[in-house]
């Protein structure tokens, strides 16, 4: 018998020269006279859907098979194509990063194809100076530091860029580098400039964050983390919380993956543009198997307050709640950089002192996990919202996993 799991919801462009991506074709197998030749489904329509799976304890549960699970999209069932544990070593806080000794080569970034096999993490960095005020530089530095000395592996690989033009710094396993490249950090006094030229800038990072996400789905097998720092996105998908409902309100309203309607802005607008680029950021991460955890670097007099809860994710009603009931809040849970965590099974964390617990979770979240894949039945590049399921062979284990993906649309 099969138990529905709980759903807990959730600097220089970095081009696409970044990660090289060629397709790499191999000779096909031979047939024998008056044999039809095999079909050959292209891994571009997999979809893989990371999952963990923890008992009452909030441990880890690692024996579980494939035939444990049951995977629905949209209420129908799925076959399940792969099925994998990726069980990587935490790393080791007794062994932090020890700077190279003087003289040594300098980084060679790494060249990705598509296909490639690739043992650690894989981390990006959206650092937007666009937003930031150049006083918080140093705050985002130490956030993305402590990240890459403490938390990286040596297998895992990792890239910067800034949402300006300046340089960072491509893929590479060379924690040095990624630390020299925060040198050139600094934020902007731009950021003060009014709402309409916001919402023009906003386009343009959403638009670099869909593109780095386009280009991590060429990697299959890992569940990718791209961790975007600023402290507002600007475009906004409604004004005020609605209830939660299971279908659309109208045929001008769209289902978020949270199950909640988003109040259209009026149409060929700036605000509008901008909200429908935030909505193809959402589906290109989801495509690619990119959870995205949007960080706010500034504090204001309230810290302590992380949306939603790090700890055991309650979703947007709750994340509605909080916001509430706090004070001096500055930027509302409906603001974009929120929507792209909570929509991709990120999450955000704002108007916090410490961030190590949200990083430590990141790393748990991409270290320990059930990577499913399956060929949907509906094959529709209609770029409709999927919503997914998964169903347990046992009903005292919980699940977490990306609540909903966007099909790819032609």
């Amino acid at each position: 018998m099969f138990h529905r799991a709980t759903v807990i919801a959730a600097s220089s462009f970095l081009a696409l020269s970044l990660l090289t991506v060629s397709a790499r074709q191999s000779q096909p197998p031979q047939v024998a006279a008056g044999q039809a030749p095999p079909t050959f489904r292209t891994g571009v329509n997999l979809v893989e859907l990371p999952v963990r799976i923890t008992d009452k304890q909030s441990n880890f549960v690692r024996d579980l098979k494939p035939s444990d699970f049951e995977v629905y999209e949209d209420g129908v069932r799925q076959e399940i194509a792969s099925f994998r544990l990726v069980d990587l070593p935490l790393p080791d806080p007794k062994k932090p990063f020890v700077e190279p000794r003087s003289g040594a080569a300098p980084a060679t970034p790494l060249v990705l194809h598509e296909g490639d096999s690739i043992d650690g993490r894989i981390y990006l960095f959206v650092l937007d100076d666009y937003h930031l005020l150049p006083q918080y530089s140093y705050r985002v530095k130490v956030i993305v530091e402590s990240f890459v000395r403490q938390r990286m592996g040596p297998q895992d690989i990792a890239a910067i860029t800034y949402t300006s033009q300046t340089p960072g710094q491509d893929f590479t396993r060379d924690r040095r580098a990624l630390v020299s490249s925060l040198g050139r950090f600094m934020g902007s006094l731009d950021a003060l400039e009014p709402g309409g030229t916001q919402f023009v800038k906003s386009i343009a990072v959403l638009d670099k964050i869909r593109s780095m996400a386009e280009v991590l789905g060429h990697i299959r097998g890992r569940h990718k983390a791209l961790m975007f720092i600023t402290p507002t996105l600007g475009c906004v998908t409604q004004e005020q919380a609605l209830p939660a409902v299971s279908a659309p309100a109208s045929p001008t309203g769209l289902i978020s993956g949270n199950l909640r309607v988003v109040k259209l802005p009026t149409p060929n607008t700036t605000p509008s543009r901008c909200f429908n680029t935030l909505w193809d950021s959402v589906s290109a991460a989801t495509q690619a198997n990119v959870s995205i955890y949007s960080f706010d670097p500034t504090v204001t007099e309230n810290p302590g307050w992380a949306s939603p809860s790090i700890d055991g994710r309650g979703g947007p009603d709750t994340a509605v709640q909080l916001q509430q009931a706090s004070d001096g809040n500055p930027t509302s849970v409906f603001d974009g950089a929120r929507v792209l965590a909570s929509e991709t099974g990120g999450f955000s964390v704002f108007n916090v002192n410490n961030f190590n617990k949200a990083l430590d979770r990141i790393v748990r979240e991409h270290s320990l996990y059930y990577l499913i894949g399956y060929y949907p039945s509906n094959d529709k590049a209609d770029g409709k919202l999927r919503k997914n399921a998964v169903a347990l062979s046992r009903n005292d284990v919980q699940a977490s996993y990306r609540p909903a993906y966007t099909a790819p649309k032609n």
